[in-house]
């Protein structure tokens, strides 16, 4: 009989199978995720009599912070996954529509997820609808000396630069003290975070360099100042190639004059509660 569940802790092994099997993200984060982040009650399972689990998904904690500075409770959607050889069984919708219904019971405002083309018809058929589309930029850097220099960046310094940022934008979406810590720690395992001083102010990026490719994720930089911020991030790695960054569509470090292409995806919402943000509300994409 299939059911779906909180999973047991002793079907951890089975669930990092099942993210290997599905995700491209190396053995070495899904190691590292089980190890330092993994609940069972922030997870859900579809398995059978026998225990063997052939789908899952999993949520973070956040919060959303609407124009009034009110914020209210939000989970983060993420790694929802079904064998190959099970696909096509209404799995995933299960999943989702469990989600939905302990959202719900918790008093939970809204679920939130992006989601790329071939996703979207499973997240809307559940009741998701698109509020914002994401890009991945793609720009050609040439590593030389720069005028800016860019220093490791503590965590309670990360805290207070991204907090400072959050608070000046109309709406948000926002990770919760422990969800932050392990998206801090998951950063550095393979980049930095990094600060630095422009024009008196402090700032802040996060870099990756994974695969041979160096990706800002996330800074609260000047977007019409993207020629700098490039340059210098290539000063610091000593970087001759492509740099990437995420960001809104249209929206991201307009500054940059030498741009390669651009990827975009959808940020997907669905509201629990009734309240519903607007398209320009900020969706940190630290998690992906």
């Amino acid at each position: 009989m299939i059911t779906v569940i909180h999973p047991r802790e002793s079907m951890k092994f089975q669930l990092m199978h099942l993210w290997n099997t599905c995700f491209d993200h190396d053995e070495d984060f899904c190691a590292f995720f089980f190890e330092r982040h993994f609940e069972p009650e922030k997870a859900i399972a579809v398995t059978d009599d026998s225990g063997e689990v052939y789908a899952a998904l999993h949520f973070f904690d956040g919060l959303f912070q609407d124009g009034s500075r009110a914020t209210h409770p939000v989970w983060y959607v993420y790694g929802v996954a079904t064998l190959p050889s099970h696909r096509k069984k209404g799995y995933a919708s299960m999943l989702l529509r469990q989600l939905i219904e302990e959202a719900r019971s918790e008093n939970i405002a809204m679920l939130y997820l992006t989601a790329e083309t071939e996703a979207w018809h499973l997240y809307e058929s559940v009741g998701f609808c698109r509020v914002a589309e994401l890009s991945r930029t793609e720009w050609q850097v040439s590593w030389r000396k720069s005028v800016l220099h860019w220093k490791i960046c503590s965590l309670e310094k990360f805290k207070q630069l991204r907090g400072e940022y959050t608070d000046t934008l109309a709406e948000a979406f926002l990770w919760r003290g422990r969800e932050l810590d392990f998206m801090y720690s998951d950063a550095c395992r393979d980049g930095q975070v990094l600060c630095t001083f422009l024009d008196g102010r402090e700032y802040y990026a996060v870099v990756r360099l994974r695969d041979n490719e160096l990706t800002v994720t996330e800074t609260d930089f000047p977007r019409e100042k993207g020629d700098l911020l490039a340059e210098s991030i290539a000063s610091r790695f000593r970087w001759n190639g492509s740099l990437y960054a995420h960001g809104r569509k249209g929206e991201f470090f307009s500054g940059c004059s030498v741009v390669l292409k651009e990827n975009f995806y959808i940020g997907h919402i669905l509201s629990v509660d009734g309240t519903l943000p607007s398209s320009e509300t900020y969706m940190n994409l630290l998690a992906d």
